[in-house]
């Protein structure tokens, strides 16, 4: 077992697993789930971090699910602006017409999700390559989740700006990704 926990990231029988868990509950259930399997990934993490201690300890766990948590943000964000999107999609006719289209596609939301969550992996599995090859590649790949959560950490503070909605709006959107069960 400590030898899985510590070579998890690189064995299929916890990709496979994270990979249909995260994009699979996400779509169906809601973000809830996908915060889920990031903090199982994390415990993971911290078992097998556990030789460091303190702040390195926890630093080391947010950098090996740093990926994870991009991608979380970038859910949120993209859920706010979906959201508004669909509302806004009866504001006029040609809007209202978008509107019948996509009520008739109840899972769009969740296509586009998909699509986001299994980018997502297929980086995990960049990831994976390029840190058994140069560490300049590797660090290039690391740096993608940063740039990926700064954008969408932006993108959700601007929404009241860039969107027709306010502050409070943006906020219960956020919060209503996370209901356990739609």
């Amino acid at each position: 077992m400590k030898r899985w926990i510590k070579e998890h990231d690189d064995r299929w029988s916890f990709i496979l697993p994270y990979i249909v868990l995260s994009v699979t509950l996400s779509i169906a259930l809601s973000l809830f789930w996908l915060l889920a399997v990031i903090l199982v990934h994390g415990a993971i993490e911290w078992t097998r971090l556990a030789p460091l201690r303190g702040p390195r300890r926890l630093l080391g766990c947010l950098a090996r699910t740093q990926l994870d948590w991009a991608l979380l943000l970038a859910a949120v964000c993209m859920e706010v602006y979906l959201e508004t999107a669909a509302g806004l999609a009866g504001a006029g006719q040609f809007a209202r017409g978008l509107g019948r289209i996509l009520s008739r596609l109840p899972g769009w939301q969740s296509v586009l999700r998909a699509v986001l969550l299994s980018s997502d992996d297929a980086l995990q599995l960049v990831r994976l390559k390029k840190e058994t090859g140069a560490g300049d590649e590797s660090w290039r790949v690391q740096r993608l989740p940063l740039g990926l959560a700064a954008t969408a950490i932006l993108l959700w503070v601007a929404a009241p700006w860039l969107l027709p909605i306010q502050a409070a709006d943006v906020w219960a959107i956020s919060v209503a990704a996370f209901r356990p069960f739609p």
